[in-house]
């Protein structure tokens, strides 16, 4: 197979965009990092148990993505195959969507991890950032998957973050399944009234300081 070199014009963005990727990787391992060490401290044996091989598989698929992307910025072209045919501005506006939805997170994480409870005293929280979606760190991380899937044009990191995101699904069914059993009428009333993923406009508008 013939690799056709990329123009010198080109090259610096292409670098520029698979920087901006890779940076972002670190940054959300770092977050990462920074969580669970804190579930860790607060629910001591029952987050150990809760690690499994699907905690190691996913950790597997990030590293993945992360060498696919460093290949990428250390030789642009060299496979051309897994490139996805989009135009530089809309990876412009992935990389401005990856810095927001990164900074998003960590905003999330943070709010989040105050409000991990030890499993001795544990209540059902429906206020802060739980009252405005249920499951606001999936939520988060769906929409880091995404930007940083625009961000990349790779067709590996899109497979990826798809199966990503279906496996946040597939855990914030089974969250809820693990809640309704534990509080009962408590959760029901809560998930009818609070949305698992896209918060109602409303809350946005809260949130930001704006008017109902």
């Amino acid at each position: 197979m013939t690799i056709v070199p990329q123009s010198h014009s080109l090259l610096p963005r292409a670098l520029f965009f698979n920087g901006t990727f890779l940076l972002a990787m670190i940054a959300l391992a770092l977050i990462r990092r920074r969580y669970w060490h804190r579930q860790r401290v607060v629910l001591g044996q029952s987050f150990i148990k809760r690690e499994s091989t699907l905690t190691e598989i996913r950790q597997l698929l990030a590293m993945v993505a992360f060498l696919v992307m460093t290949l990428h910025t250390i030789k642009p072209g060299l496979m051309p195959a897994m490139e996805a045919p989009l135009p530089y501005w809309v990876r412009g506006v992935g990389a401005l969507l990856t810095l927001l939805a990164v900074g998003l997170l960590q905003r999330v994480t943070r709010e989040a991890t105050a409000l991990l409870q030890s499993p001795q005293h544990r209540t059902l929280v429906t206020t802060g950032i739980y009252g405005m979606v249920r499951h606001p760190l999936y939520a988060a991380s769906t929409v880091v998957a995404i930007a940083m899937t625009i961000l990349s044009a790779n067709w590996v990191v899109a497979g990826l973050a798809l199966a990503f995101v279906v496996d946040l699904f597939v855990r914030a069914g089974r969250s809820d399944q693990r809640l309704a059993i534990e509080f009962g009428p408590a959760f029901t009333e809560y998930a009818a009234r609070v949305p698992a993923f896209i918060p109602r406009r409303s809350d946005v508008t809260r949130a930001i300081g704006g008017d109902d």
